[in-house]
């Protein structure tokens, strides 16, 4: 900038008129804008505030025509704020007063508040937040801030970006923020009666199945208690044959009659899955305790261990005798057919094989049998 002082400008102005007009009488001034300078010494003649002598103001002219503006006239940044506007700074088009603060550090608007001290509505939390708290997402409204409680208002209280829990998701007729615990079931809410024994606090009061009952009075609930209409049916009490689970174990195996022959395990079925074996059943010849007695009868035992019992065998002392066996020359029924058949006479010839006849399927080769050797 430059500055003249007054002394300076009174001598330069009456040097230019004394050498424009000499000594002779000046004419008549040419002054549009009657401000009452004319020539060089007003530098706008259409602007009456425009002249030597006039002060400077803010408006990016020359008012005191000195062929200076002021750099505080300046707008360098072309956000239209100059500094002399209060631009706090000229060099950053989004910084000028009344510019939105935004959370980067900076006076934007130019008030001498940084944008963390801002708290417009006073409730504690600024809008860009700090190391040890959220932003305030309303600072309009001191009831909206990160550590409100969420009312029914369809307004985000707490400044967590959701408002889900204001809606009934499962259209159990209760919100979130009305009291329900869980609003992905529409089983559980406040009131909900609470006896369906399933660990879950159905009515939302804290509290897990406190609605049970005990409704035969066995002293079980009908959490505990398989039948709650049978006081004779309840944990601990003792297994009857009645085809009932009567101590709620959840095990009726003794109790059915798997092999369908009439009697369960319980009854005394000795054998539940062999149809043939129960109480009563006849004793058969296979070495088992058909009839449910505990005892196998002694003929359904293999004394020679030949692999037939003694029921299957004619000579249950002899390995040489039972009924897979061949028919030998020994006197002895090999086969158990039962005869001894060293006597049949096959081929009705008078003679057995044992008698010297070579084939007792052949009548005519007896007794004309080759002489053995």
């Amino acid at each position: 900038m430059r500055v003249r002082s007054s002394a300076v400008r009174i001598i330069a102005l009456a040097i230019s008129l004394a050498g424009a007009f000499g000594c002779d009488e000046p004419p008549e001034p040419d002054d549009p804008d009657g401000d009452g300078y004319w020539g060089d010494q007003d530098c706008d003649e259409g602007n009456p505030r425009i002249h030597l002598w006039a002060a400077e103001i803010c408006d990016g002219r020359d008012t005191d025509c000195d062929g200076v503006i002021s750099p505080f006239e300046d707008d360098e940044d072309g956000d239209g704020f100059r500094i002399c506007d209060l631009d706090c700074n000229d060099g950053d088009p989004a910084v000028y007063p009344g510019a939105p603060e935004a959370c980067d550090g900076l006076d934007s608007n130019c008030d001498g508040v940084g944008d963390s001290q801002v708290d417009a509505d006073g409730d504690g939390y600024t809008v860009c937040g700090d190391a040890t708290a959220k932003p305030d997402c309303n600072d309009a409204d001191p009831t909206v801030h990160p550590d409100a409680l969420e009312a029914c208002n369809g307004i985000d209280d707490d400044c967590d970006g959701v408002i889900a829990d204001e809606h009934d998701l499962d259209g159990d007729g209760f919100r979130q923020c009305d009291g329900d615990c869980h609003d992905g079931s529409a089983s559980m809410y406040p009131g909900a009666i609470d006896d369906d024994c399933n660990g879950l606090d159905n009515d939302c009061d804290g509290e897990a199945d406190e609605d049970v009952v005990d409704a035969d009075g066995d002293g079980y609930s009908n959490c505990e208690d398989c039948d709650d209409a049978d006081p004779s049916v309840h944990p601990g009490a003792a297994e009857l044959c009645n085809g009932l689970d009567d101590n709620c174990d959840g095990v009726l195996l003794g109790e059915l009659d798997q092999d369908g022959d009439g009697v369960p395990a319980c009854a005394g079925d000795c054998a539940p899955l062999l149809f043939r074996v129960h109480p009563g059943a006849p004793e058969r010849c296979n070495g088992l305790d058909d009839n449910c007695d505990w005892i196998v009868p002694p003929d359904e035992v293999d004394g020679d261990g030949d692999g037939f019992l003694a029921c299957q065998d004619c000579d249950d002392g002899d390995v040489g005798a039972s009924p897979d066996l061949v028919e030998l020359c020994d006197g002895i029924d090999n086969d158990c057919d039962p005869a001894t058949d060293e006597a049949v006479d096959g081929d009705g010839d008078g003679a057995s094989v044992c008698e010297g006849d070579c084939d007792d399927g052949d009548a005519a080769l007896y007794p004309f049998c080759p002489a053995p050797r």
